[in-house]
Formats: C-alpha cells, structure tokens, sequence
C-alpha cells in the first residue's frame, strides 16, 4: 500500500499491474506504458475524484 498526499486530502492506494485488479470506484497506482506512475479510479475518473489540477503537487509515500 501507498499513502498518496493532495492539496486537499490524503489516500491509502494499491499498486496493480492490470487495471483489472481493482475493484469497482476503487482509487489505484499503476505502471503507465511510458514507465510513469498513474493514478486512475476503476470506472471513473481519478482526476475529479481526487480535486486536484494541472500543475498541483501530489506525494507518494
């Protein structure tokens, strides 16, 4: 598990290989195909999930 800081929050994430791996409206990490974290939310869209913008800071632990 990795403990994932926003502006606003902060979230407990896993990190899968496959997308389908998580579970429905679940927040996860996952291996992009250009070698770079992603955040992504299963059937959703991480970006509003989390509030946060182009260009705010995010922290992985």
């Amino acid at each position: 598990k990795y403990h994932v800081e926003t502006v606003h929050n902060k979230y407990t994430m896993s990190l899968y290989t496959n997308y389908e791996s998580a579970k429905e409206g679940e927040l996860f990490l996952i291996e992009g195909s250009s070698n770079t974290l992603e955040i992504s939310l299963k059937n959703g869209n991480a970006n509003k999930q989390l509030g946060v913008k182009t260009g705010e800071k995010i922290k992985i632990l």
